[in-house]
């Protein structure tokens, strides 16, 4: 199956990269290797099945086994034609609403395709230019089958492969150091009756760590609440946070992500401290509340700020300085934060607080004193008479 996007540019495509002599030509660059005999006749390639996380240009981001075959690209020794099982990342470097140039199907309905974009290899070492693919590129995903279409696709990473015999657990025993870190020291007896951090919708279960994948990071969080790690698959480095939270006073958490910037939503009868972290540079950012909270801490986020309004208190987190600033409202029931493009904004009575994600700081504008400022302006110019507005200019 070809993509729709492609389909006319192979139709377009097929008749010329058969005439005798020209399929070189259309397929500048490829070398010696690659794909060259598969273009010219030969078997198509012998397809493996491999678990991989796919991005899109818009960001989002799918997950599930894929069949591919070996990925060609040129080098300066010549075409190298790797093999799944020795990659790490496949990157797509094609200019925005520009397809995919080079296409040709095949008589058994396959379709080879040259994309720009760049291989990482499980070894580490990095290759750049022009890509052969061997199409179609079908993967299983929780919707149904699913036809990848190159000209749409940021990359593709891919992931330990998917645990043999049905021992699901491998996985969790993977990083079970992880565990162990966010596990206290003494153990905690299991608690008979649900409450807000053990109950049903929680992520929090009462006698062991919870264990989440949110995109290409695992989040390891303790029976109460009161440390949560973070490993990123990729390198490997795990940061941590601890949370003042105990068996007696339990917390639900759960982490309210967008684009770089993750917040903790924290459930619980006394909540204490609030943290952010940021996969920027992998590092956790908490703060001490100026007064604890009960109930639930819900965090605001968009992609350079974090904002918990608290009470009496409005607590933000900027990125772009990565340091918190606490705002004291006198108004706490009428005052609501706004997010915008870099900033937050809280009306708070006649007084307009503004927090700026590239400052990291709170400033403050009293509206009525900002009107009568305009209004009573000693530098202004008074208007013209009504007599000069009709006066030529010398």
């Amino acid at each position: 199956m070809i993509p729709p996007r492609l389909r006319s540019l192979a139709y377009a495509m097929t008749t010329l990269v058969l005439i005798p002599g020209t399929a070189s030509g259309q397929f500048g660059g490829m070398g010696g290797g690659g794909m060259g005999g598969l273009m010219m006749g030969q078997e198509p390639p012998e397809l493996s099945e491999r678990m991989v996380e796919v991005e899109a240009l818009t960001g989002k981001r799918v997950s599930g086994p894929l069949r591919l075959g070996p990925i060609a690209i040129d080098s300066d020794f010549g075409g190298y034609e790797i093999p799944p099982e020795k990659l790490k990342i496949v990157r797509f470097d094609i200019p925005e609403g520009h397809p995919p140039m080079n296409m040709y199907v095949m008589p058994n309905g396959g379709w080879t395709v040259s994309v720009p974009g760049a291989v990482v290899a499980a070894s580490g070492e990095e290759l750049a230019g022009s890509l052969q693919l061997y199409g179609p590129l079908k993967m299983t995903t929780n919707l149904g089958p699913l036809t990848l279409d190159p000209s749409k696709l940021r990359s593709i990473t891919f992931l330990p492969d998917a645990p043999e015999n049905g021992d699901a657990e491998d996985d969790v025993h993977e990083d079970e150091d992880m565990e162990n870190d966010v596990e206290d020291a003494e153990p905690k007896s299991p608690s008979d009756t649900p409450s807000a951090a053990t109950g049903p919708g929680s992520t929090v279960r009462s006698t062991e760590p919870a264990l989440i994948k949110i995109n290409e990071y695992l989040w390891a969080i303790s029976p109460s609440g009161d440390r949560v790690a973070v490993r990123n698959t990729h390198s490997g480095q795990t940061a941590r946070v601890d949370l003042p939270a105990s068996a007696d006073l339990p917390l639900s958490i759960t982490p309210i992500n967008n684009a770089y910037l993750t917040a903790l939503q924290l459930e619980g009868p006394e909540i204490r401290r609030v943290a952010v972290f940021n996969t920027t540079n992998n590092t956790w950012y908490a703060l001490d509340l100026s007064e604890p909270v009960s109930d639930k801490a819900s965090p605001i986020v968009n992609p350079e700020t974090a904002v918990y309004h608290l009470g009496r208190f409005v607590y933000a987190f900027s990125m772009q300085s990565n340091r918190w600033a606490s705002l004291e409202l006198s108004d706490p029931t009428s005052a609501s934060p706004v997010l915008e493009a870099g900033a937050v904004t809280v009306r708070d009575g006649s007084r307009i607080h503004t927090f700026r994600s590239d400052r990291g700081t709170w400033t403050t504008v009293d509206s009525q004193d900002l009107l009568n400022d305009l209004l009573n302006d000693e530098g202004a110019s008074p208007p013209p008479e009504a007599g000069d507005a009709t006066k030529p200019t010398p």
